[in-house]
């Protein structure tokens, strides 16, 4: 990707209209992404890791990223006859929510924080104009991708807001690109702020315990994968904070409940062997269908899911309902239940 996306490569040096910089750059980047997409669609049918596929895909974004992030200070250098170097600009790329945990599917929603120094000089607030042209606003991945600009003063401001979605998301924020520095500013912040903001937080994630109620069954007629997903993302992201655990992806962060002996093995292999099924499902569903309904398992496509995972139809549910999705709800409610259960050896203690 980075040979392709540099400038020589699609831009004349001689160029300054920022038109044909923003297009060019979305010709030389498209073809790669293209044919790796492709590649990775082929590999899924073979493939049981589910979690590397996520990887490759996420791997493949956070390369496009830092190309564009390079090609923005190569533009703005070429233009106002500059000679800023990357690793001096106080900007830092920062993926959050599904994409900050590696979680990548193939029409999964991109996330970014762009996040400044404290001085927003016209200087960087133009670097990052080229980036969010670059990769947000010219839909290469064509899937939602969107991002949010601010800067270390305002941030703390921001957060401090009582705005939990955000900070949520923001705790799963993982470095891509740019001043390792102002990274660390802004995660320390946010660190503050989720320690802070403790009680607020442990109240939100209380309150998704609907999704583990018998009410909230897993036996519908067009099961919605993300769903199933989200159980255990819930139950995964309450025991996180309760335990200060350092993972924010879920197959690492499983590994880490295991190693601390906050969940047993059969557990763990259980959880493990549901949200890789799961996980492979909605991978194949991001194949065949697209906009809101492309985590649904609809009538139209659930034989040919059922095909691509080699299974009939029959057997397919009975293995995605008893051996996938009723396992995962389950652990889950008791990674949920005993996050939220008081622990009465340390009061003991104290």
């Amino acid at each position: 990707v980075s040979k392709l996306a540099c400038h020589e490569n699609f831009c004349n040096s001689k160029i300054t209209d920022t038109k044909k910089f923003y297009l060019g750059f979305e010709s030389s980047v498209a073809p790669i992404i293209n044919t790796e997409i492709k590649r990775l669609k082929k590999d899924l049918a073979t493939t049981s890791n589910s979690h590397l596929l996520l990887l490759e895909i996420t791997t493949l974004v956070d390369a496009v990223i830092r190309a564009a992030f390079d090609a923005s200070i190569w533009f703005h250098n070429r233009t106002l006859k500059n000679k800023l170097r990357p690793e001096d600009v106080p900007i830092a790329v920062i993926a959050r929510g599904g994409y900050g945990r590696e979680e990548i599917y193939f029409l999964s929603n991109l996330d970014v924080q762009i996040i400044s120094g404290k001085d927003q000089t016209k200087e960087i607030k133009e670097i990052v104009k080229h980036l969010e042209y670059l990769f947000v606003h010219q839909n290469i991945f064509q899937t939602s991708t969107s991002a949010c600009y601010t800067n270390t003063d305002l941030i703390e401001k921001e957060l401090s807001g009582n705005r939990i979605t955000d900070l949520c998301a923001l705790m799963e924020g993982r470095f891509v690109v740019g001043n390792t520095d102002t990274y660390s500013e802004f995660m320390n912040i946010v660190k503050k702020i989720s320690a802070l903001q403790k009680e607020s937080l442990l109240k939100y994630f209380h309150g998704h315990k609907n999704y583990y109620e018998v009410s909230n069954t897993i036996f519908q007629q067009e099961p919605n994968v993300k769903e199933e997903l989200n159980r255990l993302y819930w139950a995964l992201a309450l025991a996180r904070l309760k335990y200060d655990l350092e993972n924010i992806n879920q197959f690492e962060l499983l590994d880490e409940l295991l190693k601390n002996d906050l969940i047993s093995e059969p557990a763990f292999k259980g959880i493990q062997s549901s949200l890789s099924f799961l996980s492979k499902v909605r991978l194949f569903l991001h194949c065949n269908q697209k906009g809101s309904h492309r985590d649904v398992m609809s009538y139209e496509v659930r034989e040919k899911i059922a095909e691509s995972m080699g299974y009939g139809v029959k057997e397919f549910f009975h293995k995605y309902f008893y051996e996938a999705a009723y396992p995962l709800k389950k652990y889950s409610r008791n990674i949920f239940w005993e996050s939220v259960t008081p622990d009465t050896q340390k009061t003991k203690n104290l």
